[in-house]
């Protein structure tokens, strides 16, 4: 997994989509992240305050500000997320937060825990690529693989 977050040749972002999402979706997600306590932060228009309990609040607020939620399973790693729409949960990171197997761990356990709460596919990919993924979580496998050539290293899979 550790070619998937390499800064080397493209040092964009990289995101983590769930497709064909629904409200009670987002809500699962929200509440499973609060439930792991990981440390998070909350803001809106770049203002820290606390985080609606319930996604739907989160979205009608979204509407009128920029909303961020950064969850950091370990320290050093922000994962972010914008709640920009319903239908797709999405998250990012920066691939220069990853320095070593803690943060790739962190990232394996942030996926497979999203796929968990959905009970749904995760695709992890370049930012703003969402037909190419570089890696992906099933739920059926219960797994998370690398699916793309384009990275150096392989990669086993993470339970």
């Amino acid at each position: 997994m550790q070619a998937l977050c390499q800064p080397s040749r493209n040092a964009s972002r990289r995101n983590f989509y769930v497709f064909a999402t629904t409200l009670a979706d987002w809500q699962h997600v929200v509440d499973v992240i609060r439930l792991t306590g990981w440390p998070t932060e909350y803001s809106e228009d770049g203002i820290a305050m606390t985080m609606p309990n319930f996604a739907e609040a989160v979205f009608s607020r979204s509407l009128e500000q920029a909303v961020l939620w950064k969850v950091s399973p370990v320290r050093g790693l922000s994962i972010n997320c914008h709640f920009f729409t319903r239908d797709e949960i999405e998250f990012d990171i920066a691939p220069s937060e990853i320095h070593g197997q803690p943060e790739l761990d962190a990232l394996a356990a942030f996926i497979t825990t999203i796929g968990r709460a959905t009970t749904k596919g995760v695709l992890l990919c370049h930012e703003n690529a969402p037909d190419c993924p570089v890696g992906t979580y099933s739920p059926d496998s219960r797994l998370f693989v690398r699916t793309s050539s384009d990275d150096r290293a392989s990669t086993g899979g993470h339970r």
